[in-house]
């Protein structure tokens, strides 16, 4: 299962799914419309800040993959953070051009929801393995 939060992107995908599912060897790709629940017995790994996998894990063992997710998190919040002490640095607004504020902006946006993201997916391996 794959999620994208843009409209193009989710066509596209849907549109080489079957081909994704060939080439990958794992069975059904299947094209989750934006807002649609997870499928359940699924775990989601982030991609990036819009995109999102549910990947089936009946008999997994899950500790390797909630060590390696709190990983992504302490970096994620790393990046979040760097982006908040670069844009409120004394002087920024009147040094930094309005295109590179803006495109930090868009930076930070972006990696504060590939955090949530993350701590969705943490959570969502939590519950799995009843922790």
């Amino acid at each position: 299962y794959v999620r994208h939060s843009e409209a193009h992107w989710r066509e596209r995908l849907g549109a080489l799914a079957e081909r994704m599912s060939r080439m990958a060897l794992i069975g059904e790709v299947k094209v989750l419309a934006e807002g649609e629940e997870a499928p359940k017995g699924t775990l989601r790994s982030v991609v990036n800040a819009e995109s999102l996998i549910f990947i089936e894990v009946s008999g997994v063992d899950l500790s390797a993959e909630i060590t390696k997710m709190k990983k992504k998190v302490v970096s994620a919040e790393k990046m979040v953070k760097a982006y908040e002490e670069k844009m409120a640095a004394p002087g920024y607004e009147e040094r930094v051009p309005a295109s590179v504020r803006e495109m930090n902006s868009q930076k930070h946006e972006a990696a504060k929801m590939e955090l949530r993201e993350l701590h969705k997916s943490v959570a969502n391996i939590q519950e799995a393995i009843g922790s």
